[in-house]
């Protein structure tokens, strides 16, 4: 009975953690050079697939991904 419960903890604590993994890999923000990859085919199906599901409902990342030139090779610079 033990056994049973320490499984079904084991199995839970898995799948709770599995589940907030991939909302913080939703969550975040997409970046300029995951934008240019994405609009030059250079990254997985996985990948595209989460980016294109973020820009769905994250208008930032969305208007980014307009605003971004895939061809431009001068990046963002903080001062």
């Amino acid at each position: 009975m033990l056994t049973v419960f320490a499984l079904l903890t084991i199995s839970t604590a898995v799948v709770v953690y599995l589940k907030i993994k991939n909302a913080s890999s939703i969550l975040r923000h997409i970046t300029v050079s995951e934008i240019k990859a994405y609009k030059r085919s250079e990254i997985s199906q996985d990948d595209r697939r989460q980016i294109t599901r973020h820009i769905s409902y994250c208008a930032k990342c969305r208007q980014l991904m307009l605003d971004t030139d895939p061809d431009e090779m001068i990046e963002h610079l903080v001062e």
